[in-house]
């Protein structure tokens, strides 16, 4: 195991001897799922299941109310879902990782983000269990995989910084203020309203401009849109790269001021 020399080390060779200890917190990730689902028949797998029906009720209900077909929004709708899961899950998790391992940031000489990154990980590992089913939601609904779905996987790359920094920024927050896991949560679920999950963006019309201004409309249309044949725009890369950059780099920043400060709020 990579030794950890605490203060003497700056706040991006912190971050890189965490993610060197990888078999540490995936190891840590694996153990919490089979915790979280022991004794479940299907373990992670009812996430998908949930993703499962909630597709097909809201897409099916949606796809009458706006008067689209259904063959196009149930698979639009599945895949954002998954995504909508895996952001949020991991946002409100986040809010846990410090406090929840305070044995350990006391008593072990461990890198701290390697606690954002098992709870990212962990959260990585429940939305892989979804993928078959959206792959059987665009399969049944005549979706096939065109050559730029390979973009996807970019999206996705870039999608798990945004959620590491973010998520790491949460961790910092809600070790120091217990209250910023209740403005997450309830946060979280108002912009899910406002998120293009059930609908299709341009159905907001004069309003679509306004989709600009939300970060994770971008961050899932890096991943959506390739998978569903089309390409993401200009805007898209520009806005999810960028805060990718600079939330990493305001994250290394918060970190480097107040990482001492942890083992007091926890």
């Amino acid at each position: 195991m990579a030794s950890f020399a605490g203060a003497a080390v700056g706040p991006g060779q912190e971050l890189g001897q965490a993610l060197r200890l990888w078999p540490l917190w995936t190891f840590m990730s694996w153990q919490d799922i089979r915790q979280r689902y022991r004794g479940s028949l299907l373990g992670p797998f009812w996430v998908a299941g949930g993703v499962a029906a909630a597709s097909l009720g809201a897409g099916t209900l949606f796809s009458r109310v706006l008067r689209v077909e259904s063959q196009e929004l149930v698979p639009f709708v599945a895949v954002g879902i998954a995504l909508w899961s895996l952001i949020s899950l991991t946002l409100i998790e986040a809010c846990h990782s410090f406090t929840s391992s305070w044995s350990l940031i006391r008593n072990a000489a461990l890198p701290r983000p390697v606690h954002v990154l098992r709870t990212v990980w962990r959260n990585f590992i429940v939305f892989a269990h979804t993928l078959p089913v959206v792959a059987a939601m665009l399969w049944f609904n005549g979706q096939t995989l065109r050559p730029e779905a390979v973009l996807s996987l970019l999206g996705v790359t870039l999608l798990m910084i945004n959620l590491l920094w973010s998520a790491w920024l949460v961790a910092l927050l809600s070790a120091r203020f217990r209250d910023v896991i209740q403005l997450i949560t309830y946060g979280l679920q108002f912009v899910g309203f406002i998120t293009p999950i059930f609908w299709f963006p341009d159905l907001a019309g004069r309003d679509f401009g306004l989709l600009v201004l939300n970060p994770f409309y971008h961050w899932m249309e890096v991943i959506r849109a390739p998978l569903l044949g089309h390409m993401p725009n200009a805007e898209n890369w520009a806005v999810t790269g960028g805060m990718a950059l600079a939330g990493t780099i305001a994250a290394l920043l918060t970190f480097r001021r107040y990482r001492n400060d942890i083992a007091y709020w926890v």
